[in-house]
């Protein structure tokens, strides 16, 4: 596949091999961390404020989501629009992706995204095993 080679630049390595050898229609999942508008440093509400502290930390909650949403809304509509499925934009600025490889190639070039990893298996750290020593009077 044909890949625009400053929205390749984005993709992490393993990425990049993925879509230089695709022909389109792979479905991948991928990490996306998307860049947005400054937030405005505005001031949390106190504590003072509200009535218990779960509606404070609700109104805190909200108020993170809106920030979030006007950071990087912009960029998750585009992203909706190419057809990418996206997860976890009301919640940190890295996204889970969903697409085809032509659907991931397009969102690369989308200003708003900055960087992608392909998503893959955590691999474990096998650590060698130490019997663990008896208390006295255990069996």
């Amino acid at each position: 596949m044909i890949v625009d080679s400053l929205a390749l630049g984005k993709a992490e390595h393993r990425l990049r091999d993925v879509l230089v050898a695709a022909h389109g229609p792979e479905e991948l999942r991928v990490l996306l961390t998307l860049w947005g508008k400054d937030e405005l440093l505005d001031t949390p509400p106190a504590p003072s404020e509200f009535a218990s502290r779960e509606e404070y930390r609700r109104a805190l909650i909200e108020r993170r989501e809106r920030k979030l949403a006007a950071a990087i809304g912009d960029t998750v509509r585009d992203l909706k629009g190419l057809g990418v499925r996206v997860i976890g934009e009301t919640v940190m600025r890295t996204v889970v992706a969903d697409g085809t490889a032509d659907q991931v190639a397009a969102a690369l070039s989308v200003p708003g995204v900055e960087r992608a990893v392909l998503d893959r298996p955590l691999e474990l750290i096998r650590t060698a095993t130490r019997p663990v020593p008896m208390r006295t009077g255990e069996t």
